[in-house]
């Protein structure tokens, strides 16, 4: 009865909503203008809307159709490609494109002129830049990207100096930001000193700049055993290990397919498995463990599409020794059981640290870098599948 009693009042509480007075104030002969003006002044009073939010209310009031049809078309046709960035993402980018600034209140200060001439601009140079991610990094959605906020600096240069772009050192750095959590925290500060040292460069190349300011906070230039104890595979550390494929030609363990590609033709899902799921190792580790990075492999499908369960430790030995070294597991086949799977971590850490070393170098000397895996030799393997 209790329950009855509580379920009744809750019930009653919600029906009151409707008896709530709400205040409309109708604005008779106001133009656009003035509305906007009215609806961003009393938001400073009661429940506050992002900065985002009243710039696209802003915008659209002096450009009726920019966001209506140019940006959402725009976000439309990324998507479709694969990129999720929002209409908010794009209008930090065309504040950085217009005024080397990131915060939404420069892009509100903008007349008409300015606002569509920065769109114009900003539309190749992002298209450019993701490109380029495509073709040198293997990177076709947001995946394995810790910060959108990253895109922001290297689409303003392309759309400043499209003919001197340093997509090496570009490159280099936009890893580098990404593994070291450049905008992770107060974004818009990093954003706008970056976005500055940028400026200062005008025709040079910022980029040893902002390495080395990357640098400033203390971050090692190496990957080490202990970065990898304790991180998920939600960190930054997944696109080092994404690179590390590329750069070693990997491919999935089951199927032999190429995980990173990139040739446009061959582009396929990336998607990370569980070598040994919780299940497995209930009794000898933590499920915090068995979900650190180390533990993850990447496929091109679902394990359960080709194998009756998702254990992937169970047909390791059914693997070729050279797909296991390109994507760092080790090849001891007793470190195979859940039993051993601790020894197996460490193992892991210790060959993942030198394979995303190995691509930090590639990108700091490019001629050295990823190649385009050929024809898979043949292998035997050396064990059966154990049994089920």
């Amino acid at each position: 009865e209790e329950d009855h009693r509580e379920a009744r009042e809750r019930l009653e509480r919600l029906e009151s909503v409707l008896n709530r007075r709400v205040p409309v104030d109708v604005l008779h002969n106001f133009s656009y203008e003035e509305v906007t003006d009215i609806f961003v002044r009393v938001n400073s009073r009661g429940t506050r809307l992002q900065a985002a939010e009243l710039a696209i209310a802003q915008i659209a009031q002096r450009l009726p159709n920019m966001i209506s049809d140019d940006v959402a078309s725009y976000v439309i046709a990324l998507r479709t490609r694969g990129w999720q960035f929002d209409d908010q993402f794009l209008l930090r980018c065309l504040t950085a494109v217009a005024r080397d600034r990131s915060a939404f209140k420069h892009l509100v200060s903008m007349d008409r002129a300015e606002v569509t001439a920065s769109w114009e601009r900003l539309m190749p140079a992002m298209d450019t830049w993701l490109v380029l991610l495509r073709a040198r990094l293997g990177l076709t959605s947001t995946e394995f990207i810790q910060s959108i906020n990253s895109h922001v600096v290297p689409v303003a240069w392309i759309a400043s100096y499209p003919t001197q772009v340093h997509e090496d050192r570009l490159l280099e750095w936009f890893v580098h930001s990404q593994v070291w959590s450049r905008y992770s925290g107060s974004s818009e500060t990093a954003l706008d000193a970056d976005l500055q040292r940028m400026r200062g460069a005008r025709a040079g190349n910022p980029f040893p700049t902002l390495m080395q300011s990357l640098r400033s906070g203390g971050q090692s230039a190496r990957i080490t055993q202990g970065d990898l104890q304790f991180v998920t595979r939600t960190s930054a550390y997944r696109l080092l290990m994404l690179l590390s494929a590329k750069g070693n030609g990997a491919r999935d363990l089951l199927t032999g397919d190429v995980i990173v590609s990139s040739s446009p033709a061959s582009i396929s899902p990336v998607v990370m498995q569980q070598v040994f799921p919780s299940a497995s190792t209930k009794r000898h580790a933590s499920s915090r463990e068995t979900n650190e990075l180390p533990n993850y492999v990447l496929a091109t499908q679902e394990i359960r599409a080709t194998k009756p369960t998702s254990d992937l430790y169970r047909y390791l030995a059914d693997v070729p020794e050279s797909r296991l070294i390109a994507q760092a597991i080790p090849t001891d086949p007793a470190l195979w059981e859940p039993v051993r799977f601790r020894d197996f971590m460490k193992e892991r850490r210790r060959l993942l640290a030198a394979h995303m070393n190995e691509a930090l170098k590639g990108l700091a000397s490019p001629t050295t870098g990823a190649r385009e895996p050929s024809v898979e030799p043949r292998e035997a393997t050396t064990a059966t599948t154990r049994e089920m």
